[in-house]
């Protein structure tokens, strides 16, 4: 008995010095339970490899795509729910595909949407050598990574070679509930840019009952549009979201107003939207704006992410709207609210976490450098592929650009308990990481992933609430206890 007594004893005081020697991690902090120490850092090859699209699917497995390589490729790696790679999927967890033999032609994906079998439709450009002579090119992979043939024979598809130039601008790939596959871009005319939705059954053929043939050319009337988001509304209809701008070159334009769009389940513009035009635009007086992701809230309000253009740089934005397209007068101000992150803001992508508080990414730099950058752009100066890149300038150790989380609440005042009055900088890749996407998953820990222009960045961050936090090794004198 005396015995069993001591074993007991020496069992409870180890635990009590194994919990002295671990503390809570905080909301905010990477999470040391994802990758190495909350990132992972994968080349796909031995050229630039740029990060896109990604999606989170319900068994947990982090999905992300771009493109691999100059001229370029699909690329898409999936991740276990721990971040190590998935040696289940492809090679090694990496997925490589062209759609032609010819080694000069460029393949970019841009959006990636999980099927219900498991497997992944991405879709993105396919080109010319140039950039210039485009189509939207689709690719089904089943679970495994294979392409899957029982779509479209080969796994691939595309749209617009009898159209005209069409890129996916990066539109995003929507699964319906029954299967159909949609996908968005825009389409360069000769005077004109339009949007263009393109919808197929799951075996990979047109949708004859949507548009004309499965594709509809939307023309909402102003300069040229181009997409930036697309959401599936619960009634069946497509929310649009992007910029009215000029094409500068065929993955950038000015940014003259940013604007939602109600599109049809046929796909015609739903003119009952914005007060009979179809859509609603905003310009922050002239200066120029752009919207950039879209969510529908729980109460079936627009929220809308994007930035607008200011006299000391870009700050970011949200905007929310009823179903219909009026400003929601209660939000911010006029239905705005303005997020000043310190120099030129860009944000991207957001999420609702699950209490409901609004959760986005995006970055800031400095604002010499960022219209350097569009400077540069506008000379034709930068290829294709860093078109869409104007936001990472050339880094300088005085000021370099900056990723940042913001936590809003759902009234659109920021969350004072996470980071620095609700924005938290975020340094990834030893400051070459610059993010792009962001996901809350169920638990309320935070994905976000992007790249340093030769490899692919991802990193989790932990929220709040037990399930959301892990421990953390308390390190005394250079040794962590509890080894």
């Amino acid at each position: 008995m005396k015995k069993l007594v001591m074993l007991l004893f020496v069992v409870m005081v180890g635990v009590f010095t194994l919990a002295l020697g671990y503390v809570r991690a905080r909301s905010g902090d990477l999470d040391p339970t994802w990758g190495d120490a909350g990132e992972t850092l994968d080349a796909i090859t031995d050229d630039e490899d740029w990060l896109n699209a990604h999606v989170l699917t319900d068994s947990g497995k982090y999905v992300v795509a771009g493109w691999a390589g100059v001229p370029g490729d699909f690329a898409v790696v999936r991740y276990l729910p721990d971040g190590r790679l998935d040696t289940g999927f492809g090679d090694g967890g990496k997925v490589v595909t062209a759609f032609s033999d010819d080694p000069t032609l460029v393949d970019v994906a841009w959006a990636t949407v999980a099927r219900p079998d498991g497997g992944l439709y991405v879709a993105g450009d396919t080109c010319d050598a140039d950039y210039f002579l485009c189509e939207l090119g689709i690719a089904a992979y089943r679970a495994d990574g294979t392409l899957d043939t029982a779509f479209s024979d080969d796994g691939l598809a595309t749209v617009g070679s009898d159209l005209g130039p069409t890129y996916s601008w990066p539109g995003r790939a929507i699964v319906q509930p029954d299967g159909k596959l949609v996908v968005g871009g825009v389409i360069f005319l000769e005077e004109d840019v339009d949007l263009i939705l393109a919808r197929f059954h799951p075996d990979g053929t047109p949708d004859e009952m949507f548009g004309v043939d499965g594709v509809a050319m939307i023309d909402l009337g102003e300069t040229e549009n181009f997409m930036q988001d697309l959401m599936l509304l619960p009634d069946g209809k497509f929310l649009v979201a992007g910029v009215f701008g000029a094409a500068i070159d065929p993955l950038s334009s000015e940014q003259d107003a940013g604007y939602i769009a109600r599109i049809q389940a046929d796909g015609s513009v739903d003119m009952t939207f914005g007060g009979g035009d179809g859509y609603v635009s905003w310009n922050n007086n002239g200066q120029g704006a752009l919207a950039q992701h879209s969510l529908l809230t729980p109460d079936n309000q627009l929220l809308i992410l994007g930035y607008q253009t200011a006299a000391d740089g870009a700050d970011c934005t949200l905007n929310r709207f009823d179903i219909d397209g009026n400003p929601d007068l209660s939000f911010g101000t006029g239905g705005q609210v303005i997020i000043d992150i310190g120099r030129d803001d860009e944000c991207f992508e957001m999420d609702f976490d699950r209490v409901g508080r609004i959760v986005f990414g995006g970055r800031d730099m400095p604002v010499e450098e960022s219209a350097m950058a569009m400077a540069l752009n506008a000379a034709g100066r930068l290829g294709p592929h860093t078109a869409h890149r104007l936001a990472a300038p050339v880094n300088r150790d005085d000021e370099p650009p900056g990723n940042v989380i913001g936590r809003y609440h759902a009234d659109g005042t920021p969350d004072a308990t996470f980071g620095d009055n609700g924005l938290l900088r975020l340094t990834l890749a030893g400051g070459a990481g610059l993010i792009f996407n962001l996901t809350v998953q169920p638990d309320g820990k935070t994905l976000v992933s992007g790249d340093t222009l030769y490899e692919f960045v991802t990193a989790r961050i932990l929220g709040d609430g037990p399930a959301a936090q892990t421990f953390l090794p308390l390190v005394q004198g250079g040794a962590a206890s509890g080894d």
